[in-house]
């Protein structure tokens, strides 16, 4: 008679419970394996080992060139280094001018050092050599006196009171209280030769 020998196998319980959970091909019934990856090896929330997702995005939106889906960066920069409104980070245009016009040696897009409102890069006003003009008006239109778009006789930058008039009653269409238009050319043209 022969002898029958009996072996017994030790599996840790825990294997055999993901072997029955993972089958033999190591992923369960929704296709994920022991620590969470699928085939193509991405989480359930869809993102890899590095932390990218399968357009190659991070869980905040970046790339691995460190990019969001619309070509900026985390400071809101595209890869030439300018922002949406188009300009860099020390606020020039892709064309080279500041906000105000100016490039960045000071000059204004026509090409002079001075605005159209006679101010330089700074603010300065061309004859004051200050930040307000000679009506004591800042590059915004405040007045130094009084804190307020208004200087202290109730005029605007412009020359209009709170009520929309000048000096001689009329608006900025022309139009005087009574609804009587100013004539312009009468006012402004040059004296006729007699």
């Amino acid at each position: 008679m022969k002898r029958r020998t009996q072996f017994a196998i030790l599996i840790p319980a825990g294997l055999l419970l993901a072997l029955g959970l993972y089958g033999l091909t190591g992923y369960n019934t929704d296709g994920f394996n022991l620590i969470g990856y699928d085939r193509q090896g991405y989480d359930r929330q869809g993102f890899n080992w590095s932390g990218y997702d399968r357009q190659g995005y991070d869980r905040d939106g970046y790339d691995a060139e460190g990019y969001n889906h619309s070509g900026y960066d985390r400071q809101g920069y595209d890869n030439r280094g300018y922002d949406r409104s188009r300009r860099d980070r020390l606020g020039y245009s892709e064309r080279g001018f500041d906000k105000t016009g100016f490039d960045r040696q000071g000059f204004w897009v026509d090409g002079n050092k001075y605005d159209s409102s006679g101010r330089d890069k700074d603010g300065n006003h061309w004859e004051t050599k200050t930040p307000y003009d000679p009506e004591g008006f800042d590059r915004e239109g405040v007045h130094r006196d009084t804190g307020t778009e208004f200087s202290p006789l109730g005029f605007d930058q412009s020359g209009y009171d709170s009520d929309g008039y000048n000096a001689d009653g009329y608006n900025r269409a022309g139009y005087n209280a009574d609804g009587k238009r100013e004539n312009y050319w009468d006012r402004y043209a040059p004296p006729k030769d007699r």
